[in-house]
């Protein structure tokens, strides 16, 4: 009898223990599952035994056991496995939510974990698919959350790859790697290198505008206009070194043109800027701009108020009052510049300015517009001060200024314009696809080349065709569209249509390298670039901004007071403690 007891509790203990093997079979089946991400055959055996060996358990204590279930240690038991399973498909689904609904909060400075406007729309309008090689070995955190970002956008068309010098290396000769630590960027046959990370983060402004050189095709130029007082491209106070090296690194060739020297403006023009003019430009020169945007040109111009660049007829025929008075704007101004330096948070609606929000940027000493409706031209502000604000006749004043009714001009006013106006172009004929078509253009050919054709092969031909009429009226074919096509047909040389556009702003500082990376000033600068250069739109945006470097270098002699002050208040307030305790024990 003791024996029969001690077999049956033995084998009682051993089903337990059966059970306790279940879950540990489960579990690591999910968990070689999920880190190898291979689910056959291994991980999935295991987890299939384990759910059957728990299946076991349960129906040996429901056979063996009186009253399993309506004893409380089963209810229980049963509650927390329950329970258990809720908390598990809750937490699956909020992390399957969150997966395919990603909500990021970027509390960095400059929103360094967010992709800017402009790579979102990079990104996203990749035609074809382009792959990031990353020659390192290490991977840091930031550079694969940075990538992981965009490969976010646009799974399809963007993938990157990290690769290990020594194990691949054909790979690494076939890209030209000289030192570890390069970025490559490939699409189809191109390859451009992006930077060397070895000693630095990646930059997300470089790989943006590495992208965006591969979207844009063959490089456009962008001509500065010199001769005139002008600023200069030059890396000096005042001038637009800042600029010039934005619109290299998002994919221009830059070039100075003096059209004293030359009477036209090269044909592989982009875009014409004239920054800052001081001086009147000559006739013939005015005449090359305005034929260079009849012909379907872009032209940036950047008046500075008080100043007279002798474009004023150009102005004229778009439709365009230059007012020579200093905007003034109690309201919107920063501090160092005065309110002769407004801020602009309000924007036109058009492509340049649409995602700027109500963002910053500043022009300091700058002039108004008016817009006078012109037949075939289409214009939009851009820039808006605020209704504080007005047109200063007399900059004396200030810096207290006050509006003067009868020489001052009430705002809100316009200190920006872009303005554009279909150009038509004829262009050659296109092959005609049908053989009555080329049968067509023959026999005009012919009549062309011979005038004394016997007329008795004309009325041949004519009778034919209305013989073929005859026949698909007959077939019960319709013959109405025949005159549309004989006019499509006719019409060989088709037209379309081409943009000539203007952006005209009333300051140049705003662009110089003072405050180029101030606000969205270069945003401003660059976006209007690209409007005129007519490239793809998805440019026109907010650029990536660099992290602000916020390394605290010290001195030795910094270091050693550091450590000093840092460790000697722990020590003095432990020595007080230990003094307290040791006067009260």
């Amino acid at each position: 009898m003791k024996d029969r007891i001690y077999r049956r509790n033995f084998y009682h203990k051993s089903w337990q223990f059966l059970f306790w093997l279940g879950p540990v079979l489960s579990i690591a089946g999910l968990s070689a599952g999920f880190v190898a991400g291979e689910w056959f055959p291994l991980p999935a055996g295991m987890i299939i035994a384990g759910i059957v060996l728990m299946g076991l358990w349960l129906v040996y204590r429901t056979s063996t056991t009186q009253g399993f279930w309506a004893r409380r240690s089963t209810e229980i038991w049963t509650n927390a496995a329950i329970a258990t399973a809720s908390v598990v498909l809750i937490l699956g689904l909020v992390n399957f939510l969150s997966t395919r609904f990603p909500l990021i909060l970027d509390l960095t400075e400059n929103q360094q974990l967010t992709l800017s406007p402009q790579s979102k729309q990079v990104v996203e309008n990749l035609e074809k698919p382009v792959k990031v090689w990353l020659f390192i070995r290490d991977k840091r955190p930031a550079d694969v959350t940075l990538l992981e970002n965009y490969q976010r956008l646009n799974r399809s068309n963007f993938q990157f790859e990290y690769v290990d010098l020594q194990a691949q290396p054909g790979l690494a000769e076939r890209f030209q790697v000289k030192e570890p630590g390069e970025v490559y960027l490939e699409s189809g046959d191109r390859q451009q290198l992006v930077q060397n990370i070895t000693s630095q983060r990646l930059s997300e402004v470089k790989l943006t505008d590495q992208l965006a050189q591969l979207s844009m095709g063959e490089q456009p130029v962008a001509y500065f206009l010199q001769g005139h007082g002008e600023k200069p491209l030059e890396a000096v106070r005042g001038g637009m070194s800042e600029a010039k090296t934005a619109l290299e690194e998002k994919g221009y060739q830059v070039e100075t043109l003096n059209l004293v020297e030359r009477s036209e403006i090269p044909e592989n023009t982009a875009v014409v800027v004239i920054a800052g003019a001081t001086k009147k430009l000559f006739d013939p020169e005015l005449k090359a701009l305005e034929t260079y945007l009849q012909q379907g040109g872009g032209v940036l111009l950047l008046l500075d108020p008080q100043t007279d660049s002798g474009l004023k007829p150009l102005l004229d025929k778009w439709g365009i009052e230059t007012d020579d008075r200093f905007a003034i704007d109690p309201e919107r101004w920063t501090q160092g510049l005065g309110q002769a330096a407004p801020v602009v948070i309000d924007y036109g609606d058009h492509p340049i300015t649409n995602n700027f929000g109500e963002n910053f940027s500043l022009y300091p000493l700058v002039r108004s517009f008016d817009i006078q409706k012109t037949d075939g031209i289409e214009a939009m502000p851009l820039l808006f001060t605020s209704d504080a604000s007005w047109a200063e006749s007399n900059l004396e004043e200030g810096p207290d200024w006050k509006f003067d009714p009868g020489s001052d001009r009430k705002g809100p006013l316009v200190l920006g314009i872009a303005l554009s106006q279909e150009v038509k172009e004829i262009e050659a004929t296109s092959p005609p696809a049908k053989e009555s078509k080329r049968s067509e253009a023959s026999e005009e050919s012919s009549d062309s080349q011979s005038e004394d054709r016997p007329s008795e092969e004309k009325t041949a031909a004519e009778t034919s065709t209305e013989a073929e009429e005859e026949t698909k009226e007959e077939n019960g074919q319709s013959t109405e569209s025949k005159p549309e096509k004989k006019l499509e047909s006719s019409n060989k040389d088709e037209k379309t249509s081409k943009q000539s556009r203007l952006v005209v702003l009333g300051d140049s500082d705003f662009a110089a390298n003072t405050l180029f990376q101030n606000y969205l000033n270069g945003d401003v600068f660059l976006n209007s670039v690209n409007w005129l250069s007519q490239e793809d739109d998805f440019l026109l945006s907010i650029r990536p901004k660099e992290p602000s470097d916020r390394t605290l270098k010290l001195t030795p002699k910094q270091a050693r007071v550091l450590v000093t002050v840092v460790l000697t208040v722990p020590v003095m307030a432990f020595a007080a403690s230990g003094l307290l305790w040791w006067s009260r024990r």
